[in-house]
């Protein structure tokens, strides 16, 4: 291969990582979510009673993407949210605290709702070929997709979902994510939609942040035998 073609091959490349990536323009930092390795997935019932949700680190809903502004949290909404993967899945769990729930309207649209975006190709921005809507109450998203399950508990203030993620994540692997919860509260033209951003939100609303697959590992008998016969060397 000439060097000039490997040239561009890289510099596409970067290219491409470059606009997969959220800076938070407060802090300067990479905006993105780390999902732990858990040694067994949680049961996907509604319940964070699992273990697995020990491994993970909460993330609470603190931007209001509809008036592109910091949300507090408050009576009318709160929630948090939290992600874990094992084998070739990604879970997802999310609480909320919504003061009016819209559940029985006939239209999604008049309902308060999840909107997830994943995307594990990277491309960068939301799409509709990469957004999940989870109806409050309702099994599953609509409209439904063989990639996703999700389950409410049976107050509604709690949601499990795993995503077929097609293969195994390596350490370190990214992936697009996003979410916002809309909240119904006084009809469609009062939607208000709460979710996870940056400290100084997103230049471009339509941007998605990365989600990361990290592992923990922990150390066998023999290493553990090992660091205790170095540390004792030390004396």
């Amino acid at each position: 291969m000439k060097p000039i073609v490997i040239y561009l091959i890289l510099l596409l490349s970067l290219i491409v990582d470059a606009t997969a990536q959220v800076m938070d323009s407060e802090t300067g930092l990479l905006f993105e979510y780390q999902a732990m390795r858990v040694s067994a997935a949680p049961v996907v019932d509604g319940h964070l009673d699992d273990p697995a949700w020990k491994s993970a680190t909460p993330q609470k809903l603190e931007w209001d993407f509809t008036d592109n502004r910091l949300w507090r949290p408050s009576a009318d909404f709160s929630g948090v949210f939290a992600g874990v993967w094992f084998d070739g899945f990604l879970y997802l769990a999310f609480e909320f605290a919504d003061d009016q729930l819209r559940v029985k309207n006939n239209t999604i649209t008049q309902q308060d709702r999840l909107e997830i975006y994943i995307d594990p190709e990277r491309n960068g921005y939301k799409t509709n070929q990469t957004r999940y809507i989870i109806p409050v109450g309702h099994a599953g998203n609509q409209p439904p997709s063989p990639l996703i399950l999700a389950t409410w508990a049976s107050n509604l203030k709690s949601v499990e979902l795993s995503f077929n993620l097609r293969r195994i994540p390596k350490k370190g692997q990214k992936i697009n994510f996003g979410f916002h919860y809309v909240d119904v509260d006084g009809g469609q033209q009062s939607n208000r939609r709460l979710g996870w951003a940056p400290k100084g939100g997103f230049e471009d609303g339509n941007k998605l942040a990365d989600l990361t697959f990290a592992v923990t590992l922990k150390p066998t008998l023999n290493q553990k035998a090992m660091r205790w016969g170095r540390i004792k060397s030390l004396y």
